[in-house]
């Protein structure tokens, strides 16, 4: 069933709802309590059902009061839900939540993470009061209450040393004090990377020359919007990352000739993409895209080359694309299949003997265009970071991105799985950091979806322990207006972090001093003290010496050794040489 604004939904078929990552759940035994609560796709207990929220309020209703341990009684005739919950049921319930949250600070200091200890242990008092005096009962007490939860959850988090903290902007500032706004609010977050989305021509935010395909279709400038963004970035020392759509314009039909085309006839599935995307098999269209991109890299300054929409529309094996004539044309060069048979694709899909060899065919298309962009970055830019932004499904079928064959060539420094909903971190990370080669995951994260304040944390940590190398929130506007900036500054993002791919050394630096805090929160300051010269030496030493904490510093190690093995410090020496010397940055002399 779809889920509407102003309604709860029941499931109570099937293995999960297989609902998007927009809502809030809770699953109900066959005894009629509610066992699980929270995220979205959930499993549906056997002989109970699950109830399923979109819109806001009745997503924080359900959070707080369709909790473990509560009763529910479905009266399916008048389609009406009651979540029957006594105090002591609350209490127990309220308990629980305690223990798990003094649990989670214990575990935190065992571990040797350094935090608040103190702000948490004044949280977990006043927990303890509300619990004693029975204030969580009433709506506005079991808000606070869980409001305090979260802050005990948000400030025994550790703020790292380095780690790449980024948050995705589609830029609409008119006036240079507008983009300092901005920019100005991601230093004050303690963020250190900005994804700046631009066009790939049309509606593009710079002024473009006159023998460009896209002049005259750029959108209506004041300034130079990438050149304000590019100076005020390096004024408060955060890292501008160029993030343009390849083969994605909702304008893109203004070129009808480099469309790619699906196989509903022409645009008869009022669902097809294909008047909003271009043909990976245009080479005509790639042209005027590489043209366009060398001029950007040529004449502004910036960290990193992101690639987005480096893919087709999605297919689910119905809707499918590729059957533009050039396309078609082309398969069948390489493959000696007919156009008429290779059109027949379209109609059989999955079914199609060939439909396989369609899919290997598409996605080896846009994995030479991926190596393409990586062969003209680094003739013109060695010192950017080549990135890539990825589906967080991996079938080869659904976008024909064969992300792992990327890393695995050498063709990406940094991947960025676009895993936004709740309950997908801890599986996304892993699997998006496990690929063969040597390169950066930093996992994309849905402020946009209006995350509980505890599943952006949850997003946020969850990405540290499977393998990331930070997190970056789609997008800007929401991660602020939904005070994600102030949670996260309560513990996470507390300080500020060196970002290895804008300075390897530094993060480097950085890594080593929090192993010799780590050392001095333990009493070991005197045995590693000797080795903050010396990596190797270091990591043998924390190797030898037993304690909890010894776990965090090899991970600080590891992430240094990884910073210093991917760096492109000299490149940007290089390129900082041949150009004139930036002001001081804010951090310089802060």
């Amino acid at each position: 069933a779809v889920r509407y604004a102003g309604t709860l939904v029941v499931y109570d078929r099937g293995e999960t709802t297989q609902t998007n990552g927009y809502g809030y759940e809770v699953a109900v035994g066959a005894d009629g309590v509610i066992c699980a609560a929270g995220g979205n796709d959930s499993a549906i207990p056997a002989g109970g059902y699950v109830v399923s929220a979109i819109e806001e309020a009745d997503r924080r209703f359900l959070a707080a009061y369709g909790v473990p341990g509560a009763k529910c009684i479905l009266d399916r005739a008048q389609k009406k839900l009651r979540i029957v919950y006594g105090t002591e049921e609350m209490r127990q319930n309220a308990l629980l939540s305690y223990e798990s949250a003094a649990a989670q600070v214990a575990a935190a200091k065992a571990a040797g993470r350094l935090f608040d200890a103190d702000a948490a242990a004044e949280l977990l008092s006043s927990l303890r009061t509300m619990i004693d005096e029975n204030a969580f009962v009433e709506y506005e007490g079991r808000a606070r209450f869980q409001t305090l939860l979260e802050q005990v959850d948000a400030v025994s988090v550790e703020s790292k040393a380095s780690e790449i903290r980024a948050v995705w902007h589609a830029p609409v500032e008119t006036t240079e004090a507008a983009v300092e706004k901005v920019v100005k609010d991601i230093y004050d977050a303690n963020l250190n990377q900005l994804c700046l989305g631009i066009s790939n021509g049309i509606d593009t935010i710079l002024p473009l020359p006159e023998d460009s395909p896209f002049y005259g279709k750029e959108r209506g400038l004041r300034i130079d919007l990438l050149k304000t963004y590019s100076e005020k970035c390096r004024e408060y020392g955060i890292e501008l990352i160029v993030s343009v759509s390849v083969f994605h314009n909702a304008a893109a039909s203004a070129f009808p000739q480099w469309l790619t085309a699906s196989n509903a006839g022409g645009g008869a599935a009022g669902e097809s993409e294909e008047s909003e995307f271009y043909s990976p098999a245009s080479d005509e269209y790639f042209e005027a895209f590489t043209s366009y991109l060398t001029y950007i890299l040529r004449n502004y300054e910036f960290d990193g080359l992101q690639l987005d929409y480096i893919r087709y529309p999605y297919s689910d094996g119905v809707l499918d694309y590729g059957y533009d004539e050039t396309t078609l044309a082309l398969f069948a060069e390489q493959t000696g299949i007919s156009v008429e048979e290779a059109r027949k694709i379209g109609e059989e899909t999955t079914e199609s003997v060939y439909w396989e060899r369609w899919i290997r065919f598409k996605s080896d298309l846009v994995t030479a265009r991926v190596r393409a962009l990586r062969e003209l970055t680094e003739a013109e830019r060695p010192d950017l970071f080549f990135s890539v932004c990825l589906a967080a499904d991996t079938t080869l079928r659904a976008y024909c991105q064969d992300g792992a064959a990327w890393t695995a060539a050498g063709l990406v420094d940094a991947v960025y799985p676009m895993a936004y909903a709740a309950g997908v971190a801890a599986n996304a990370s892993e699997t998006f950091s496990s690929f063969d080669g040597v390169y950066y995951c930093i996992l994309g994260s849905g402020s946009y979806l209006s995350l509980t304040k505890r599943e952006q944390l949850l997003q946020t940590v969850q990405s540290r322990e499977n393998g990331a190398a930070g997190i970056a929130f789609f997008e800007y506007m929401t991660y602020f207006s939904h005070g994600y900036d102030a949670l996260l500054k309560q513990g996470a993002f507390s300080e500020k972090a060196v970002s290895p791919s804008y300075d390897a050394a530094g993060a480097a630096r950085a890594c080593v001093d929090r192993v010799l805090e780590r050392a001095a929160a333990n009493g070991a300051s005197e045995a590693l003290s000797a080795y903050a010269e010396d990596l190797a030496a270091l990591k043998d030493a924390v190797s030898a010496i037993e304690g909890g904490w010894t776990a965090a510093a090899l991970e600080d190690i590891a992430y240094a050794e990884k910073a210093l093995a991917m760096s492109r410090d000299a490149a940007k020496a290089e390129r900082l040489a041949s150009r004139p010397k930036p002001e001081e940055s804010i951090d310089s002399t802060h």
